[in-house]
C-alpha cells in the first residue's frame, strides 16, 4: 500500500473516540504506511495527559489509545528542503491573509516531496487555505485530489464498521468535534444510517465547492 500521512486533528480526535486505527485504515493506510510529524508524540501526547490530569472521562484511555498506536506510526522528520517549502507555503498563506499553521505546511511539503498519497487532515481552514494556494503555486497541483477530510473518514465507517458503535464513540464524546457531533445526532434507529451518512456527506459536498481540486474523491 502507497504510504499517507495524518495530521494531529486526526490523531487527537481518533484517540477520543478509541477509533484511531479504524481512521488510518479508511485513509485508506496501514499505520506502518502512516507518516506523522515527530512533535506529534510529544503535542498530541500532552494535550491528552492534560485532559488525563484534570480528571477528564476516557482522558486515560485516549492516551492509551493514542500511545498505542504511535508505535506503529512512521514518525516523518522533515529535511531542510521540506522545512525550507513549507515556509514559503505559511509566508504565501500569511500575505493571501490565509490560516495554515505549521504543522499543517510540513506535511503538505512531506506529502509533496515524497509523493505520498493522501494527506488526512481535520483542519478545514488549511484546506481552503491550500486550494487558493494552488492557484498561485504550480507545485501544489501535485496534492490535487490527495487530500482526505475528517468527515470522508467517517463516511468510510460508516461503511466498514459497525455504524451504531461508530455513532456511539462520536456521540459520547460530544465535546471532540461538534460537526460529527451533529451528524450523528439522530437516534438510532431505522433508516438513522442514511442520516448520519446525509449529514457527513453535506459537509463533505460543502467544503468540495471551497476545495474542488484539493478534497480527494
Amino acid at each position: 500500500m502507497r504510504q499517507s500521512a495524518a495530521d494531529n486533528d486526526i490523531l487527537f480526535k481518533g484517540a477520543w473516540y478509541g477509533l484511531l486505527r479504524e481512521l488510518v485504515a479508511a485513509i485508506p493506510s496501514k499505520a506502518v504506511d502512516t507518516l506523522v510529524l515527530g512533535q506529534a508524540r510529544f503535542v498530541v501526547g500532552k494535550r491528552l495527559q492534560r485532559s488525563k490530569d484534570r480528571g477528564s472521562p476516557d482522558a486515560a484511555a485516549a492516551l492509551e489509545h493514542f500511545n498505542d498506536l504511535m508505535g506503529e506510526l512512521v514518525q516523518a522528520e522533515p529535511s531542510s528542503a521540506e522545512i525550507s517549502f513549507a515556509a514559503q507555503l505559511e509566508h504565501s498563506a500569511q500575505t493571501a491573509g490565509l490560516a495554515l499553521d505549521a504543522g499543517e505546511s510540513l506535511l503538505c511539503a512531506i506529502v509533496v516531496h515524497r509523493g505520498l498519497h493522501r494527506l488526512a487532515t481535520g483542519d478545514k481552514r488549511a484546506i481552503r487555505a491550500l486550494e487558493t494556494l494552488s492557484g498561485q503555486r504550480s507545485d501544489l497541483g501535485q496534492i490535487h485530489g490527495k487530500v482526505v477530510c475528517l468527515e470522508q473518514l467517517f463516511l468510510r465507517l460508516l461503511r466498514k464498521c459497525s455504524p451504531l458503535a461508530v455513532r456511539t464513540a462520536v456521540y459520547s464524546r460530544p465535546d471532540v468535534d461538534k460537526a460529527l457531533t451533529a451528524c450523528f445526532a439522530h437516534a438510532p434507529g431505522q433508516g438513522m444510517t442514511e442520516d448520519w451518512a446525509s449529514g457527513l456527506t453535506s459537509y463533505i459536498r460543502a467544503l468540495r465547492r471551497e476545495a474542488p481540486t484539493m478534497l480527494a474523491s
